[in-house]
């Protein structure tokens, strides 16, 4: 979403887009695409978000998938607060609010790699082709994770 979309009438403006977001995951997301899309990055790339990729009868959503001259990067973006608890291995990890709530949710790294493989095998592309991100807002922080995060 770029300025001069946006003044012809193209795109929604900032504030508006901001303002109708439907829950915090979207917003995450958008965060995540505004990063990426607003001069931040060198090179030539295309961001395509909400991607749904067929597998095995069913789909699966990919956040952002960016193609760029240097790879393609698929994004998944989790806009959480607390603390989170996860490893690589384990197939759920933890939010724990201030509150005392907890919440356990799937491992964003498998997540990511079922993106992944429902997308090689759609264009016939080896799993090495891509570079998966998994994206945590600066509203959580992680207390246990066995990788290196890139947090936004």
């Amino acid at each position: 979403m770029g300025l001069w979309e946006i003044l012809k009438g193209e795109q929604p403006g900032i504030i508006k887009t901001l303002l109708n977001y439907e829950n915090a995951g979207q917003f995450g997301e958008f965060s995540t695409e505004f990063a990426l899309t607003n001069h931040n990055l060198d090179g030539n790339f295309i961001v395509l978000k909400n991607i749904y990729v067929p597998i095995k009868g069913k789909t699966t959503e990919i956040d952002l998938l960016m193609i760029h001259e240097k790879g393609i990067f698929v994004f998944e973006s989790k806009n959480y607060s607390g603390w989170i608890f996860g490893d690589v291995e384990q197939f759920n990890w933890t939010q724990s609010l201030r509150n005392g709530q907890k919440n356990r949710f799937y491992n964003p790294i498998r997540q990511n790699q079922t993106h992944i493989k429902a997308l090689a095998i759609y264009l016939g592309l080896p799993m090495s082709a891509f570079i998966s991100y998994i994206v945590f807002s600066e509203r959580c922080v992680l207390k246990k994770s066995l990788i290196i995060l890139r947090i936004l």
